[in-house]
Parts: structure tokens; C-alpha cells; sequence
């Protein structure tokens, strides 16, 4: 951790020891930025759902647990922004950028891997 002081002049103060409190990754605002998989069967239904929020941050793609409620994974891989995201089925997922590239992911358990990239 980092330490931080600030005394005025002529004054003594101990160092403080920072710590991390929030991270935020922002949604690239486009209508196709954020894709969610959860449980196909229980799409009708008002019951809990789960899975995985995909959504473009900048250049990359986070992945979202929403029952969690935090970021669990970063994919990076464009050398451009992304523009659009979505789940194919329940382990792989598309994305893609400004600059026409497309990759897909396939998202296991705990690990996340590029399967083709054009």
C-alpha cells in the first residue's frame, strides 16, 4: 500500500496508509455494448437470475457477476473500442470493434480464452 502525508509547514504528521475502496469499469454507451447471460429457462419467469454480464469498456470486455455484484474478468484483446457484445451460447461470446475486428471468447471455469479472432 502506499503511504500519504500532508503537514503543513513546520508540522509533523505520521504517514497514512491508502487503501483501494472502489474500482469502476464505465459501459461504452452504445446500444449494443452490454450483452447478460443468465439461465435461458428461467427467462419468463420473475425469479432470480444469473450468469454473466458482458458489457464493452473501452477497448475491452468486461464480465459482470450479478449476483456478486462486481467485475470478475477483463478481456482484452481489440486495439479498438468495442462496439458490441453477445453471448452465442453459454461459454463463448462474440465481441467486437471500431476497427471491424472480431473475436471470440470462450469463457470456462476460471479461465477465459480466445477461440478466433478475424
Amino acid at each position: 500500500m502506499a503511504t500519504s502525508t500532508s503537514a503543513s509547514a513546520g508540522e509533523s504528521e505520521a504517514p497514512r496508509r491508502l487503501s483501494q475502496e472502489f474500482v469502476a469499469i464505465a459501459c461504452n454507451q452504445l446500444a449494443d455494448a452490454a450483452d447478460w447471460w443468465f439461465d435461458r429457462q428461467d427467462r419468463d419467469s420473475t425469479t432470480q437470475r444469473h450468469g454473466l454480464l458482458a458489457y464493452a469498456a473501452g477497448r475491452f470486455v468486461a464480465l459482470y457477476d450479478v449476483l456478486r455484484y462486481r467485475v470478475v474478468g477483463t478481456l482484452r484483446g481489440h486495439n479498438q473500442r468495442v462496439n458490441c457484445v453477445r453471448w452465442i451460447t453459454e461459454t463463448q461470446l462474440v465481441s467486437c470493434a471500431s476497427d471491424g475486428e472480431v473475436i471470440v471468447w470462450h469463457c470456462g471455469e476460471g479461465s477465459v480464452s480466445c477461440i478466433h479472432s478475424v
